[in-house]
């Protein structure tokens, strides 16, 4: 159910859901050389996310359009410090400044940076913890996944809609995993609630003998405290469709199934590629057409913090 790609039962259901958002004021369509308030993919993301159930595709996005409204989630992007911004990237996942072989970005994120002195750190501005978390996931949604998609890709009449991700567990203690759950809790659930239908493939490495334990934790989460509100009852963090994304990757088969899915000269050296990147690197290290796409000179290196990419250009 992708644009480009829909059915048409599918593509009666966007008509539909534009129609009654647009009733009720949350969508206004293209007219008089105005774009429209909302991408179809982002309608098509909310739709997919409730197996193309407009009643349910409705109430998810209204939902996160009122938290968007009352969170003022565009002006804190606009308006967010560097340093801060820069802080939170040490503690979620890191985009690679590469591209799957379905075009979508790579992103890479190494629970074991996560050191109890970060994180405390970061948790002292307990107000600030959800912000930094829009400010991230925005970054994604109005300059990452944009810039993927004026990007050269096998299927370009369908707009990236998600990412893939390299999930490090190694050398990652129990008790760790288990100081971590709240921080990966939160951003798991803001994804799911506010973000769907972002996530693409995430390939799990370094999975200790425990990880069976942690991963029955992981589960069960729900929704922990405001201002974060209730999923809808059918959706969690982890259903079936979220669950089948997820690739437990043993070292001997790591490199082998991480190549058939991303080219070699995007894969991180430390998992067997020829990528000279590193979690936690200053920013992103662009693939050459890329780095064409957005006209950067030599030396010339992706801008930091929150940026936008629209209209074929950095705003």
């Amino acid at each position: 159910g992708h644009l480009g790609h829909l059915t048409p039962q599918q593509q009666s259901a966007l008509e539909q859901f534009k129609q009654r958002l647009e009733e009720k004021g949350y969508y206004r369509p293209a007219r008089e050389g105005k774009k429209a308030s909302h991408e179809e993919n982002t309608l098509v993301r909310f739709l997919r996310a409730r197996k193309f159930d407009v009643n349910g595709a409705y109430e998810q996005f209204t939902a996160a359009e009122d938290w968007r409204k009352e969170q003022r989630v565009d002006e804190l992007y606009d308006t967010f410090p560097l340093d801060e911004f820069e802080m939170a990237r040490e503690l979620y996942p890191q985009w690679t400044g590469r591209r799957d072989n379905q075009g979508l970005p790579l992103y890479v994120f190494e629970v074991g940076a996560l050191t109890r002195s970060k994180t405390d750190s970061y948790a002292k501005a307990s107000s600030r913890l959800e912000p930094r978390m829009f400010a991230l996931y925005e970054h994604m949604l109005a300059f990452v996944l944009p810039l993927a998609s004026d990007t050269p890709r096998p299927h370009p009449e369908t707009p990236i809609s998600g990412s893939s991700t390299i999930v490090d567990v190694s050398n990652v203690s129990l008790r760790r995993f288990w100081n971590l759950r709240e921080h990966m809790q939160r951003a798991s659930v803001l994804a799911t609630a506010r973000y769907p239908e972002t996530l693409g493939s995430i390939y799990l490495v370094g999975a200790p003998n425990f990880f069976g334990v942690v991963w029955s934790w992981v589960k069960q989460w729900r929704v922990p405290s405001p201002p974060l509100p209730p999923l809808p009852p059918s959706l969690t963090p982890f259903d079936p469709n979220t669950v089948s994304k997820i690739h437990i990757l043993s070292s001997s088969s790591l490199t082998s199934t991480l190549s058939q899915h991303i080219p070699l000269s995007s894969i991180p050296v430390k998992y067997g590629g020829q990528l000279e990147w590193s979690f936690g690197d200053p920013g992103p290290r662009l693939d050459e057409e890329t780095r064409r796409v957005m006209r950067l000179g030599e030396g010339e290196e992706c801008p930091r913090g929150p940026v936008r990419w629209e209209d074929g250009r950095v705003r």
